[in-house]
């Protein structure tokens, strides 16, 4: 009798533990029904990583960089044919690529004769300037200088003796020179008291 009612509370205990005890899913299931977490960009993000991507720099060869260095002797850089150089004092008009008396150039050399004017206000005193343009240079891209062998003064009111400019009067002149045939780039470097800026200006010949 004493056995029968210890085996009956033995069977009581054990199901109540079972009816009482919640239900744990296995470590194994749960990772199994979790989704892993994924990144998600939006499209302002990438066109940020498109804009913080660096800008391809073009490739120049010894000879354009040389040519950059002879114009970045200029304060004012420009080229034939620029709007912006008609509103200035100075300017450089379109090359004649032949000598002002019809003289041929030598072999391997060409003439550039420049159409140069230059003009000031009248300041009401007749003053004059420092004007020197046979002190101008011309320069090929490897560095080399040549100087005018010849200018013609069509204004000699405006300019005189070489070297005297008077405000009010419109400067005209041809400044010539002869240079290597095989250069089809050029630089005129030009600087003079009566002009306010170191002009570079870029010669492209035909």
């Amino acid at each position: 009798m004493l056995g029968t009612t210890a085996t009956a509370l033995v069977v009581g205990i054990i199901s109540l533990f079972v009816f009482t005890s919640p239900e744990v899913k296995p470590v194994k299931d749960e990772a199994k029904s979790t989704p892993p977490p994924t990144a998600q960009t939006t499209g302002a993000k990438q066109a940020d990583l498109k804009a913080d991507k660096p800008k391809e720099t073009k490739a120049t060869t010894p000879k354009e960089d040389n040519l950059q260095k002879i114009m970045n002797l200029g304060t004012f850089q420009t080229f034939i044919g620029d709007p912006l150089m008609k509103k200035r004092e100075f300017q450089v008009g379109e090359p004649v690529y032949a000598s002002p008396d019809g003289t041929e150039p030598e072999a391997g050399k060409r003439f550039v004769n420049l159409p140069l004017s230059l003009f000031h206000e009248d300041d009401g005193y007749g003053g004059t300037m420092d004007y020197r343009p046979n002190g101008f240079r011309m320069y090929t891209p490897d560095g080399k200088k040549y100087s005018p062998i010849d200018m013609v003064n069509h204004n000699k009111k405006a300019f005189k003796n070489g070297f005297r400019y008077f405000a009010g009067e419109k400067s005209e002149i041809d400044l010539v020179f002869l240079v290597p045939e095989k250069e089809k780039t050029l630089v005129l470097y030009a600087s003079s008291g009566a002009m306010p800026k170191v002009y570079t200006v870029k010669i492209d010949v035909p």
